[in-house]
């Protein structure tokens, strides 16, 4: 049912509170409230750095095919060798935040001063268009993909034979069911 709906579901090897997924925003999000409340930075300063930067990273590779590749050729080992102890050194500095009035207050008032002034189907609908985006180029991807097994390129031939025009996959529905062009 799951896989019928898009979703790649991941067999747990061991049982834990919650959903992966959510315990993985939960850290991340703890942290950032901990960042923002001490005044390291505003919300909207931390939103720009998470979706500019690690946000599109994990987007695609995960955190560990991202640290693999951060490793160079020696991969993950020499990531972690060279980089994951002085990482690891930093992980008792993390915040442990509590939200209480003050944070709380700070945290709804940054909020409404970062998103307060765009109703929240507007910036739903962005969201919601940049992941159909995305859904698109995975889509076109897998199209590839299947193309090139079609084509026999596993069996040496070449992907697109000289002169013959590639067909591709031109368009993709949003969540409205609505077609949109492929960008």
């Amino acid at each position: 049912l799951y896989t019928a709906l898009g979703k790649k579901p991941q067999v747990l090897r061991k049982e834990v509170p919650g959903f992966v997924a959510n315990r993985l925003q939960s850290a991340l999000f703890r942290e950032a409230v901990h960042l923002v409340a001490d005044g390291v930075v505003t919300e909207a300063e931390l939103d720009a750095i998470v979706t500019d930067s690690i946000g599109m990273r994990w987007a695609v590779a995960g955190p560990f095919r991202t640290f693999h590749l951060g490793g160079g050729p020696g991969g993950l080992p020499h990531f972690l060798t060279h980089l994951g102890t002085q990482m690891a050194a930093g992980w008792p500095h993390l915040g442990r935040p509590v939200l209480d009035e003050p944070t709380v207050a700070l945290l709804t008032r940054q909020a409404q001063d970062a998103f307060g002034g765009e109703p929240g189907a507007e910036l739903a609908e962005r969201r919601d268009r940049a992941h159909d985006r995305r859904a698109c180029r995975r889509r076109r991807q897998a199209h590839g993909r299947t193309e090139a097994r079609r084509r026999g390129r596993r069996r040496g031939r070449p992907l697109h034979p000289p002169g013959r025009r590639v067909r591709r996959l031109r368009r993709c529905r949003g969540r409205d069911g609505q077609d949109r062009p492929d960008r």
